[in-house]
């Protein structure tokens, strides 16, 4: 997760250094921001207002946004904020601007054409509220931190008036109450993924079906070290037990053929921030004092004071821990990533050796 961190008057960007080598061991990537005018004299800051500081800060969102787009931030339109009440709605619109009409040559007659929308939900828990792809018929309910991105031109720089969104659930035929959200570490899911994107863009430029053919063959071809890491470990170490705190793995420990002994309701609960009850501590605590697990399996990028007593006693009764990642951690691709994670069980399991970060 990018962390944008904002000091508090007077203070630069200096005053976060104690806690960036913690955030970035969780797997976090901080910046730090030193605000307008903060360490200049005063004769040469007396101008800066608020306003310059919430647009530093707008300016690293943006910043944030057209790099993971891929885009030079100059290109970028400025932020928009929307906030609706109840009753109130956007109707059916596209975020393109129809060529041809006083509305392209106002907002896109120098800069071109928006090219990509990138929008981010800051609150959850509403009735209603869902964005909606008409021409889809999917509809995206908002859940706060989660971006939904889609592309507003063709390969050409035509308009797209029919984005193709892939639903993976609904791709790997699970129901709606699929309580697990961690589809990645499942083996078959990115297999089943780039079928349905080659195919989707096969159809869509009929022309380079080919090419999306050879492009699927590869990215298949690039798993199988993963799949046979796989077949090697649940050869060796098949109905080891373990201990989880939430279900960031669990697609992969089953693809392993290793024992979950923590309960899902347990792990359900922290993944979803519900307080532990007296008797879900008490069996975790049991599984870890009494050895009964083989392997602490510990999600990396959320912590509390319960996840971090659990890994404090897994220390203690020599339990070997290895730290799972809901965010691809930095310096991997998916592939290395889901490598390396079966690597950590296996050394923890073979050498009794924690690898608690990546």
């Amino acid at each position: 997760m990018d962390i944008i961190l904002v000091p508090g008057l007077w203070l630069d960007a200096d005053s976060w250094g104690p806690v960036l080598a913690p955030l970035r061991a969780a797997g976090h990537a901080p910046h730090p921001l030193t605000m307008p005018g903060v360490g200049v004299p005063a004769p040469d800051s007396s101008d800066i207002r608020m306003s310059d500081w919430v647009g530093a800060v707008v300016a690293a969102i943006d910043d944030k946004i057209a790099r993971t787009l891929g885009i030079r931030p100059a290109y970028a339109e400025g932020n928009q904020a929307q906030r609706y009440d109840v009753g109130q709605q956007f109707k059916a619109h596209t975020d393109y601007f129809e060529p041809n009409t006083p509305e392209y040559a106002q907002y896109g007659g120098n800069r071109g054409n928006r090219t990509w929308t990138f929008m981010v939900y800051l609150n959850e828990g509403m009735m209603g509220g869902g964005t909606k792809f008409f021409s889809l018929n999917k509809t995206f309910m908002p859940k706060k931190g989660q971006a939904v991105i889609w592309n507003n031109l063709y390969e050409d720089g035509a308009p797209n008036p029919d984005r193709k969104v892939i639903d993976v659930q609904k791709l790997l035929r699970l129901p709606d109450s699929t309580p697990n959200p961690h589809l990645w570490y499942s083996p078959s899911t990115m297999p089943a993924v780039a079928r349905a994107i080659a195919a989707d863009l096969a159809r869509l430029r009929p022309a380079h079906a080919a090419y999306f053919r050879e492009q699927l063959q590869k990215f298949t071809a690039s798993l199988r070290p993963w799949q046979e890491a796989i077949a090697q470990f649940r050869a060796a170490h098949a109905n080891t037990p373990v201990a989880t705190t939430e279900p960031v793995a669990d697609y992969l420990l089953r693809a392993l053929g290793m024992r979950n002994a923590t309960p899902f309701g347990l792990q359900a609960d922290i993944m979803n921030g519900v307080d532990l009850s007296p008797q879900y501590v008490t069996l975790q605590n049991n599984l870890l004092e009494q050895r009964k697990v083989s392997v602490f399996v510990y999600n990396q990028q959320v912590v509390d004071s319960v996840t971090d007593a659990f890994l404090a006693k897994a220390k203690a009764a020599g339990i070997p821990v290895v730290g799972v990642y809901e965010t691809m951690p930095r310096g991997y691709s998916y592939q290395s990533w889901m490598v390396a994670e079966v690597h950590a069980l296996d050394r923890a399991i073979t050498n009794k050796t924690s690898t608690e970060k990546l």
